[in-house]
């Protein structure tokens, strides 16, 4: 494992070396099913870590079972009908309420984020989201790309993309249809600078009292020179073909990332204050017309390097999108303000829920040390 990351350091270290050239990487198909990515079993540590390292991003398949995957299904619909992600329910929600097994019903006070096919906008807490964050195939993916056992996992949202066309192809939802979109959940022009240099966010100053909190510690990396390997996932939750919508990824990104950031420092750079973290690619960037489909079945989980610019494509399918955003990363330490902090606002949800957490859990929740 060491050996791996120094590997990962090294490799890092000669981003500079490479001009910046926006080639286009394809990216490889599955040779049996040639309509979902090339993917690897569980098993496949050495495999997927090569791939990962040219592509930037890995598919690994069954790290939920179906039904697991189902069960999700329902609780994100469960969240929905019940209205989790909205404090106020207005007068004609309650009266006409969203119900999955109607369409009809899924403009009655559908959640805010529907620009980027997400399930609201706070974390979701719920038991169902929380056993998939402690499961130890989905941590052992980034466990084993880091080479970092010590993590702690995000508390991040669903995501539904809903149905647009009836089962003809016909376009009936437009109006559904998520924004397409390629983007970096991070500022790079702050990030490739030296510590001491750019205002950014203190992520020691993060108290958790807002679930906007939970995002800022995904987006805020910390800086270049400090050789961390950042990741970023989902875990698909249904089949998802290429006319369902979702993740989109410029394979490579990563070999020229510092050299784009440079190449737009004084264009797109100069659009974004220091503090903010999704940075949306310009549409005239050749980088633009690189991005492909990450297509994928049900169960499994796409991991993609923090320095490769993504984003995702609107449903134009008669199926839903059903995806959990998940990320790991270093684990904040519990005898600091932070950790206590992060400690202390996860128990509650943990207690609410009434949730079983596992040994591994408990670390990965922040609620024991490693």
């Amino acid at each position: 494992m060491a050996a791996f990351v120094a590997s990962a350091v090294s490799y890092i270290s000669h981003l500079f070396d490479t001009p910046y050239d926006p080639v286009r990487v394809d990216m490889p198909m599955d040779p049996e099913e040639p309509c979902y990515s090339l993917s690897f079993s569980k098993d496949q540590v050495n495999e997927y870590r090569e791939f990962f390292d040219k592509y930037g991003y890995v598919v690994v398949r069954d790290v939920l079972s179906s039904d697991q995957c189902l069960a999700t299904i329902d609780d994100m619909w469960s969240y929905i009908e019940t209205k989790g992600y909205n404090w106020v329910k207005r007068d004609e929600e309650i009266i006409n309420p969203i119900r999955r097994d109607a369409p009809s019903t899924w403009d009655n006070g559908w959640p805010s984020g529907q620009a980027g096919g997400f399930a609201g906008n706070r974390p979701i807490f719920t038991k169902r989201a929380q056993e998939n964050r402690q499961n130890p195939d989905v941590y052992n993916v980034f466990a084993n790309l880091t080479g970092e056992k010590e993590l702690m996992v995000n508390q991040d949202r669903y995501a539904l993309f809903r149905p647009t066309t009836d089962q003809e192809g016909k376009m009936i939802h437009a109006e559904w249809a998520s924004l397409p979109n390629v983007h970096l959940d991070m500022n790079p022009w702050v990030f490739t600078l030296p510590h001491g240099e750019g205002k950014e966010l203190n992520l020691e100053s993060l108290a958790y009292e807002e679930s906007n909190d939970f995002f800022e510690e995904n987006n805020h990396p910390g800086r270049y020179e400090d050789r961390k390997l950042h990741l970023q996932g989902l875990i698909n939750l249904a089949d998802n073909r290429n006319e369902d919508g979702g993740f989109i990824v410029v394979p490579g990104f990563h070999k020229i990332f510092l050299q784009w950031t440079e190449h737009t420092r004084s264009t797109l750079g100069k659009q974004y204050t220091n503090t903010m973290s999704f940075i949306l690619l310009d549409e005239k960037d050749p980088v633009w017309s690189h991005a492909q489909r990450v297509t994928a079945r049900a169960g499994s989980l796409v991991v993609w390097n923090q320095l490769v610019a993504h984003g995702s494509t609107p449903n134009y399918s008669s199926r839903p999108r059903y995806a959990q955003f998940v990320k790991y990363q270093k684990a904040v330490p519990l005898d600091t303000e932070r950790g206590q902090h992060r400690k202390q606002a996860i128990a509650k949800q943990l207690e609410k829920f009434g949730i079983n957490v596992t040994d591994l859990g408990s670390k990965l929740f922040s609620q024991t040390s490693w």
